[in-house]
């Protein structure tokens, strides 16, 4: 197995906080199933809520506490990274 990183190079935010981490590791593994590998769609969310992080409410800026369910999360990829870049937000994820 090897080892891939998921920087994919992501614009920082608009806003004034610091740029959102994409250095989480994940195994390639020669699977038959969708769950080896990182989709571009979890690559493209994560730059989305990024993007609009104070608008959603992420990090939980003294407010209730947001809670997210991935499902599907196959690797854990986003899920992971939203954890890292959002430490006040509940993060569940699901295969």
């Amino acid at each position: 197995m090897a080892a891939i990183s998921s920087d994919d190079g992501a614009a920082a935010s608009s806003s004034s906080r610091a740029p959102w981490v994409h250095d989480v590791q994940v195994e390639l593994a020669a699977l038959e199933t969708t769950g080896g590998r990182v989709w571009r769609a979890a690559r493209e969310l994560c730059a989305f809520l990024e993007q609009r992080a104070a608008e959603l409410g992420l990090p939980a800026d003294g407010g209730p506490r947001p809670r997210v369910l991935e499902i599907g999360a196959g690797c854990g990829w986003l899920g992971i990274c939203l954890a890292r870049n959002a430490p006040g937000v509940e993060v569940v994820m699901t295969e």
